[in-house]
């Protein structure tokens, strides 16, 4: 496999099968040693190398698909607004589509068998819509000339053209707008948009008591509470100052206490 210069994904596909069928064998007792027992497999990078779009971008893509309208338009908003993969939204039929509580949502057959039911924004299923028409059964999404349900290849062909009329000289595929999706929720500004606990609150930085000492002494209005007598202690400092402080450094002591400390 080296010497045809294969990925390190398809060397350790491979042999992730020949393994696993030298496995079975040896479980079965239809061989007396395993020979793939020991073979090591090639390291893999799991890092995601699927290309997204940018915010730009994922906006040229749609106006191109609500310009197109139709079919295209209705594909890009659940690839797109909802994050569905290509299967998921292939899969789904007219009759998944309901009304829950006031809320259009769509029924899909998740990844590994297991269903869901999503809520569906305003221009999501105004598209779906507008495409479906008075369609009551079937697939939502049809080829050309409405006779079977769309393919992933036809699709990935109308997400390509789309891109390509938007500008984006990326290689793109109908998974790249799902990894764009993601990408985008996981701004700060997005995730505080669409969760329910509200942003953290800023809290004031932490004085301690030499530096806060140090601001009344200069007239610079301190960021935390004065103490309750700082006349008084200016004036200690001014009068006395050769006598010895107290040891005691308050918790959080900044590094001006620091410095002053490795003087005692």
């Amino acid at each position: 496999m080296r010497v045809r210069a294969q990925g390190a994904a398809t060397s350790g596909r491979r042999l992730s099968t020949i393994c696993g069928f030298y496995r079975y064998c040896s479980q079965e007792r239809l061989i007396d040693h395993n020979p793939a027992a020991h073979v090591r497999r090639p390291k893999q990078n799991y890092e995601s190398s699927t290309l997204g779009l940018d915010r730009n971008e994922l906006g040229a893509f749609l106006v191109q698909a609500g310009l197109s309208g139709g079919r295209d338009h209705a594909l890009a908003c659940l690839l797109a607004l909802k994050g569905l993969r290509i299967s998921e939204a292939l899969g789904a039929d007219v009759d998944n589509l309901d009304v829950n509580r006031g809320h259009r949502t769509l029924f899909i057959q998740r990844k590994g068998g297991k269903t869901d039911t999503i809520p569906l924004s305003p221009r999501t299923a105004r598209a779906l819509d507008l495409y479906i028409g008075e369609r009551d059964s079937g697939p939502i999404f049809l080829n050309h000339d409405g006779t079977r349900r769309l393919d992933r290849h036809a699709a990935a062909r109308i997400v390509r053209r789309l891109a390509k009329r938007a500008g984006i000289d990326k290689r793109i595929s109908p998974h790249s707008l799902r990894h764009s999706f993601i990408t985008a929720l996981s701004t700060p500004e997005c995730h505080y948009a669409t969760s329910k606990k509200p942003p953290p609150t800023p809290t004031p930085e932490r004085r301690c008591a030499m530096t806060a000492v140090e601001d009344l002494s200069t007239g610079t209005p301190p960021t935390s509470s004065p103490p309750s007598s700082p006349a008084p202690a200016a004036d200690h400092r001014a009068k006395s100052p050769t006598t010895t402080p107290s040891r005691r450094w308050p918790l959080g002591y900044c590094r001006f206490c620091v410095a002053a400390s490795s003087l005692l």
